[in-house]
C-alpha cells in the first residue's frame, strides 16, 4: 500500500520546497516580514514527524523518516510507513516535491523491515550520496542524499520504550504556553504539554496528526477524562451571557480588585507628573506596567474563553517584569501602531503639507475613514495576537482572509463591541455631568470600563471558539 499525501498536503509540500529555494535559511530572530510571518505559520503545520515503528535485525523498534532540507528552519519529515514511495515532481507521485531540479519521477524508496533501499528512475539530475552519484543504493543510519537541488537525510532511531513519563500518566497537566489551560497533547521529543491552540492539525493518510510546533513531532494525545459538555451554541445565542461572564467564579472579587489597582495606578500616575526625571521615570514605568497587566489579562480571559472555559481567570502572577509586563506593554503598542498606521500617516501628511493642502475638507473624510477601517481591523487583529502570541497576527494576510471567512459573525460582533463603545461614552459623560463628588466619577468609571472590557474580550473569544473551524487558523 503506497504512502498518501492529500491535495492540502501536496500542495503544503511545494510550498515548504519552494520557500526553501527562494528564502534559504533564515534567521528567526533578525530576517522575518510580517509577509514571511504567514507563510511560516503555514509551513509549521506541514512539518508532520509522524512516527512509524519498523524492527532492525536485532529486534528493536525503529523509528525510521527521511528529513528533507535537514538542518533548516523549514525541515520537514517523511515517515516511511508504506513498501514502496515514490518522489517527484508530478502529482502522482506519492510524495510530491515541487523544484525544478526535480523530475516528474525522479526515485522510488524500497522500504523492508532489514533496510531502506533509493533507486533511480532515469531523472535529469539523477541521485547523490555524498558527492557519488548512484542508480540504487541501500541507505545507512545519518546517510545525506542529494535528488537534484533538494537535500535529504535518511534517519532511523531506536523508538523510546515509553513516550510519556510517568508523571503525565498519571495526572492532569496544564499546557505550557498557555499555562491556565488543560493540555490535550504531549510532546515526547521536548517533553512538553500542549493545548489545542498550541499544536498544528493536519490530515494525514486519512487521520489527524498533532504535531509539535517546536520539534515538528507527532504529540501523544493525553487520555484525560472530561466531563461530556453540551454542543457549542451559536454565537449570536451567547452574546447576552458575555454580560455577566464577568460575575462568575471569582469574577466580581477579581473585577473590584482589578479595578482599585488600576486606580492607584492611575493616582500614581498623576501624582508622578509633578516630580520632574524621577517623575517621569516614575510615569514610564507605571504606564508600561497597567498596559501591559491590562493587555496580558486581556489575553488570558481570550485563550481561555477559545479553550472552552466559562469563568473569569485570575488575575496573572508577575514573575518576570520583562516577559509578563514589556512584552505585552510592547505588543499592545504595535497592534494599534499597525491598525491605525494608514489613519497616522494621514495625520503626518496633513501635517507637512499644511496651508499647501488649500481646502481640507475631502482630507478630513479620508482621515475618518482611515480611523473607521482602523477600528473596524483591531478586533480580529487582537484576536490574532491573543492566540498565536505574535505580533506577527496582525499582518493583513492572516487578519482580512480571517474576516472574510467568518464576515457575518465578525459584523456581529463589532457591532456590539461599537454598542459597548457607545454605552461606555454616555455613562463617562452623564457621571462627569451629574456626580461632581471628587474621585467618585473615576472610581464608577474603572470599575464600569474593566467590566465591559471583560465583556468585549469574551466577545471575541466567543467568536473565535465558535468559528474556529472556519478561520483554520491551525
Amino acid at each position: 500500500m503506497h504512502q498518501q499525501f492529500g491535495g492540502r498536503a501536496r500542495h503544503s509540500v511545494r510550498a515548504v520546497v519552494a520557500g526553501v529555494s527562494s528564502i534559504g535559511q533564515l534567521n528567526s530572530e533578525t530576517s522575518i516580514t510580517p509577509l514571511f510571518f504567514l507563510s511560516a505559520f503555514r509551513t509549521a503545520s506541514v512539518l508532520n514527524s509522524i512516527i512509524d515503528f519498523s524492527k532492525d535485525s536485532d529486534n528493536v523498534l525503529l523509528v525510521r523518516r527521511l528529513i528533507v532540507n535537514p538542518g533548516t528552519e523549514m525541515a520537514w519529515e517523511i515517515p516511511l510507513r508504506a513498501a514502496k514511495i515514490t518522489l517527484g515532481r508530478n502529482d502522482d507521485n506519492d510524495v510530491v516535491l515541487d523544484d525544478p531540479s526535480i523530475s516528474g519521477s525522479h526515485c522510488v524508496l524500497f522500504v523492508s523491515d532489514s533496510a531502506v533501499t533509493i533507486k533511480d528512475l532515469g531523472s535529469a539530475n539523477g541521485i547523490k550520496l555524498g558527492q557519488v552519484l548512484v542508480d540504487e543504493a541501500e541507505l545507512p543510519p545519518g546517510q545525506l542524499i542529494e535528488i537534484g537541488d533538494v537535500k535529504l537525510q535518511y534517519e532511523a532511531s531506536p523508538a523510546p520504550a515509553n513516550p510519556l513519563p510517568q508523571s503525565v500518566m498519571m495526572g492532569k497537566l496544564n499546557c505550557r504556553i498557555h499555562r491556565r489551560n488543560l493540555a490535550r497533547y504531549f510532546c515526547p521529543q521536548c517533553q512538553s504539554a500542549f493545548c489545542d491552540l498550541c499544536v498544528s492539525s493536519r490530515n494525514v493518510q486519512g487521520r489527524v496528526a498533532h504535531v509539535c510546533r517546536t520539534c515538528a513531532v507527532e504529540c501523544t494525545t493525553l487520555e484525560i477524562p472530561l466531563d461530556e459538555t453540551p454542543p457549542e451554541k451559536p454565537f449570536r445565542r451567547q452574546i447576552l451571557a458575555a454580560f455577566a461572564y464577568p460575575f462568575l467564579g471569582d469574577g466580581t472579587y477579581s473585577l473590584v480588585l482589578g479595578t482599585i489597582m488600576l486606580l492607584l495606578v492611575s493616582g500614581a500616575t498623576y501624582l508622578s507628573r509633578f516630580a520632574f526625571i524621577y517623575g517621569f521615570t516614575a510615569l514610564v514605568f507605571l504606564t508600561v506596567f497597567s498596559g501591559g497587566y491590562v493587555m496580558s489579562y486581556s489575553k488570558l480571559i481570550l485563550t481561555t474563553t477559545a479553550e472552552g472555559k466559562d469563568e473569569m481567570p485570575d488575575w496573572p502572577e508577575i514573575s518576570d517584569y520583562s516577559s509578563d509586563l514589556v512584552a505585552p506593554f510592547f505588543q499592545m503598542l504595535g497592534l494599534i501602531t499597525c491598525c491605525f498606521a494608514p489613519a497616522i500617516a494621514m495625520i503626518i501628511f496633513m501635517g507637512i503639507q499644511g496651508n499647501a493642502l488649500g481646502d481640507t475638507y475631502i482630507y478630513g473624510w479620508c482621515l475618518y475613514a482611515l480611523i473607521l477601517l482602523g477600528g473596524f481591523y483591531v478586533p480580529m487583529a487582537f484576536t490574532g495576537v491573543a492566540i498565536f502570541d505574535s505580533l506577527a497576527a496582525v499582518n493583513p494576510l492572516l487578519v482580512i482572509p480571517s474576516i472574510t471567512r467568518v464576515i457575518g459573525t465578525y459584523l456581529l460582533t463589532v457591532s456590539v463591541l461599537v454598542i459597548i463603545l457607545v454605552i461606555r461614552y454616555l455613562l463617562g459623560s452623564f457621571f462627569s455631568a451629574y456626580l461632581k463628588i471628587p474621585i467618585v466619577p473615576d472610581m464608577i468609571m474603572g470599575l464600569i470600563g474593566l467590566y465591559l472590557l471583560i465583556v468585549e474580550v469574551r466577545l471575541l473569544g466567543l467568536m473565535y471558539r465558535t468559528k474556529k473551524e472556519e478561520l483554520a487558523w491551525f
